[in-house]
């Protein structure tokens, strides 16, 4: 009765997080249609897990140090830069659209590393007119945000 019990155990915790990757899959589809809405083309492109949870203040500074890191040596991250470049060049062949590509993953994991190496890369340059590096924080300021675009 002990290994049914676990097998039981191991059954429901199947079920619940099958129905936890379900909700989570609507969620994002719902997040899609809604950009899409806007004119937005969402591209989500992965880097490690969620947001750890870090003060406001040392994440902006810490933001702000990484501007002046050189990330032309990275190691371990090469497919996952030209994933990201491919998805620029598709997304900017004659489609009007706004295009998005989120990188996200835990403090850490090299969010800042990859798009500022592929921010310098000169095959993504081509295909920009204008290119602008500004770092934004959880909870930015729309304002001052449009002021350090311009």
């Amino acid at each position: 009765t002990n290994k049914v019990r676990i097998y039981d155990a191991s059954l429901l915790f199947r079920f619940r997080m099958a129905k936890e990757v379900k909700s989570l899959r609507e969620s994002i589809a719902e997040i899609y249609a809604k950009a899409k809405d806007f004119g937005i083309n969402p591209s989500l492109v992965a880097a490690g897990a969620p947001l750890s949870s870090s003060s406001h203040h040392d994440a902006i500074s810490l933001q702000r140090r990484r501007e002046h890191v050189d990330y032309e040596g990275l190691i371990g991250r090469q497919e996952f830069i030209e994933q990201i470049k491919k998805e620029l060049r598709e997304a900017s062949n004659g489609d009007k659209r706004l295009t998005v590509i989120g990188i996200y993953g835990m403090g850490g994991s090299g969010k800042t590393a990859v798009s500022r190496n592929i921010f310098k890369a000169a095959e993504v340059k081509e295909y920009f007119q204008e290119q602008i590096w500004i770092c934004v924080s959880h909870d930015f300021d729309f304002q001052k945000l449009l002021k350090a675009m311009l």
